[in-house]
């Protein structure tokens, strides 16, 4: 099974599975049929405008259309691909994601880059199947051409795997807050960091040495970042356990970056 594997400065190391090109395949089958449901809409409407008025600016409308018709899939792609977390519509069918070469979400240069060459690459043909599917079949990462310039990857995800650890937790809710946090403690941190965050706490199916090793580690190096020793992190002085730590470290983190953390 091909793999995107990441080593971490933290000494760990993170796998996620490749997507193959049956599944991808499929994932923009779902997507293309969104679109063309779309664009068929347009299309039916511009026709309306014609009928009633053929003197009026229909024909503006018209090439306004077309033109749409090319921006579509880019528009389409790069929005879904921000607004959920490196997922379209199919890819989320098809419990696909897209994310960097270090694992982490794309910034919007890339899901800009890789959607410019999506359509570009189903029209170009090397008989019998476009020119995607063979450097999906035929690269190391499994990479169309959008891929290896925007340098990203699509990833399965793992069954049981949670995406976003904690979904339904709130740091302002906690009945037992332990960490003495506010927007001044965390200025060092940023978006990256609560991405390794998201990884920490969401890989599961470790044995129980493992996963209290790379809690562990997880919390010396956020200690670090923090510039705060062992021990002294909390409101009463009492030391926190690794991951309960990481677990409230990141809901802050997430509350913060949505306004919701006093």
């Amino acid at each position: 099974m091909a793999e995107l594997v990441v080593e971490t400065s933290e000494g760990l190391t993170l796998r996620r599975p490749l997507a193959g090109v049956g599944s991808r395949a499929a994932a923009a089958l779902v997507d293309f049929g969104i679109l063309l449901m779309v664009w068929l809409g347009g299309m039916l409407a511009v026709s309306l405008l014609v009928a009633l008025d053929p003197t009026s600016l229909s024909g503006f409308f018209l090439g306004l259309f077309l033109g749409g018709a090319l921006v579509a899939p880019v528009a389409y792609a790069t929005a879904f691909g921000l607004v959920w977390d490196g997922q379209t519509p199919g890819k989320r069918l098809l419990a696909l994601r897209v994310v960097d070469g270090l694992g982490q979400p794309p910034t919007f240069l890339q899901h800009f880059l890789r959607s410019v060459f999506w359509p570009l690459e189903c029209m170009i043909l090397l008989v019998p199947v476009p020119l995607a599917v063979y450097l999906v079949l035929f690269t190391p990462g499994r990479q169309r051409l959008g891929d290896l310039v925007a340098g990203t990857h699509v990833v399965r995800e793992e069954a049981g795997r949670e995406v976003e650890p904690l979904r339904s937790v709130k740091w302002q809710v906690l009945q037992e807050k332990q960490l003495d946090l506010s927007p001044a403690v965390v200025a060092n941190l940023d978006a990256s960091d609560r991405r390794l965050l998201r990884d920490l706490l969401a890989r599961q199916g470790l044995e129980t040495g493992a996963e209290r090793m790379l809690a562990r580690r997880g919390a010396d190096h956020f200690r670090k970042r923090l510039r705060r020793s062992e021990g002294v992190e909390t409101k009463g002085g009492k030391a926190v356990a690794p991951l309960r730590f990481l677990r409230e470290l990141f809901l802050y983190l997430r509350d913060v970056s949505s306004g919701r953390a006093g």
